[in-house]
Order: structure tokens, then sequence, then C-alpha cells
């Protein structure tokens, strides 16, 4: 089988396992190829998912990245930490942001109301890119969302409605989240959905260390007004390529 015919192989596979999922419902899908043993790293930007009438503006300047495995066949997976502070710090073309690949249910504690709601993890620039811009207050910053940051959290609309009853004055006081305390920052409008679909929101601060080192989570990237995807193929080659190296 010629190389081109693999790919288109490849491709087609992708495809249809992402069509599957509900949760994978971003347009362009940009691949990472790690060669096994060789100190390189090649990009490519993947024909676009036919997916139609996503709820973000401009989808079709959304993608998902994946790291995959010259390897037969192909093993694909998440990016992990040092490759992600790598496509956040040296890939100006893109917005980039991760989250985590689905809500957890956990208790949730505002004075008198207490219930289990849907947390989701998600980093500092995840609403960002979305565009979906809070209602009230504000998102996470880079400082919270890195190691030993405060402990802070996005509400939902229908969580603020029915934990709080909609008042404006709950910015900056705080909740139980697992049994910890964790100072509001933000709401989210009315009908604003991520591919979480969480009640609330808290960092998720990627590192290189830990479980899995970060490569347990969903990489998110939005091209910048007036870049191209060739573009930031180029520069994810430059920075990975430059790592490798080191």
């Amino acid at each position: 089988m010629t190389d081109a015919r693999q790919n288109n192989r490849l491709r087609s596979n992708s495809a249809r396992q992402l069509l599957k999922s509900p949760s994978f419902t971003l347009t362009v899908i940009v691949t990472l190829a790690l060669a096994v043993g060789a100190n390189t790293a090649v990009f490519s930007v993947v024909d676009a998912l036919l997916i139609q009438k996503l709820p973000y503006a401009q989808p079709e300047r959304l993608a998902t990245v994946y790291a995959s495995t010259q390897k037969t066949p192909p093993m694909r997976r998440s990016i992990d930490g040092e490759q992600w502070e790598l496509l956040r710090d040296d890939v100006p073309s893109l917005i980039s942001a991760v989250s985590s690949f689905s809500a957890s249910a956990v208790n949730f504690q505002a004075g008198a109301y207490a219930r289990p709601v849907r947390e989701g993890y998600v980093t500092a620039n995840s609403f960002d890119l979305l565009r979906v811009a809070p209602v009230l207050g504000r998102s996470f910053s880079i400082d919270e969302d890195r190691p030993g940051g405060a402990e802070v959290i996005v509400l939902g609309y229908s969580l603020w409605r029915t934990a709080f009853g909609g008042r404006a004055a709950i910015l900056g006081s705080t909740v139980r989240l697992k049994g910890e305390l964790y100072t509001v920052s933000g709401v989210l409008p009315e009908g604003a959905t991520t591919p979480l679909h969480a009640d609330v929101y808290t960092p998720l601060r990627p590192s290189r260390q830990g479980e899995g080192q970060s490569a347990n989570d969903l990489s998110l990237v939005r091209l910048r007004d007036g870049a191209t995807w060739q573009q930031a193929a180029d520069e994810m080659n430059r920075a990975f390529a430059s790592s490798a190296r080191t």
C-alpha cells in the first residue's frame, strides 16, 4: 500500500471514531506525528470533519491536537505536559487550552444548598477559546491556573440560579467543592455550553509532573485572526523540533 493511500485510510478511520463521540464536536484535527527513536516532530492539518452547527463562533477555526507515534498501526494519545507548554508558549498563531476529557460528579455546598454537581477542569484560556464570556465576573487568570494557585470556581448559569437565586452579589463569596473552599470568580451566561457540559469549572493546572504528566487531557486550539492552519503547523513543527534537539 502506498504512503498516500495509507494516510487517507488513517484519516478516514480517525474521522469515523471522532464522529461516534459527541464530546469531540470540533471541525479540524491537528495531528502531531512523533517519530519513534528520532529527534524530529512533524505536524499536519488533517481534512475537516463534516460536523455542522457547532455552538461556537467560527467553528472552522477550532481544532483538537493529538500526538501519534509512527508505529503500525499508529497509536494516538493526548499531548503531555511539556508539549502543552510548547503549544501554549511557542505557537503564536493559536489560542491554546486544555480540559479534562469529561466532567466528574462531586459534592457542592453553598450555604444551606448542598447537591452533587458535575465538575469540569479547564485551563485559563478555555472560555476565551470557545468565545464564551462570563455574564458575571471573570474566568481564571494564568496565575490561578498554575500549581499552587488560588482555588477559584466558575459557575454554570443553571447552578447559579438554583443555588444563589440569580443574585449578582456572589462574586468573591466562597463555596465548598469536595469539602474544600473555593472562591466564586464568575458565572457563565444562560445557554452557554462547553465540550464538558459541566455545572462548575475549576482550574486544570497542567504540569510536566504528576500522574500522566498531563497526558490524559483534551487539547483545544483556535486560530487567531489572520492566521492559517499551515502557519500554525509550521510553528508547531519548529517548536517541537527545537525541543527534541535539546
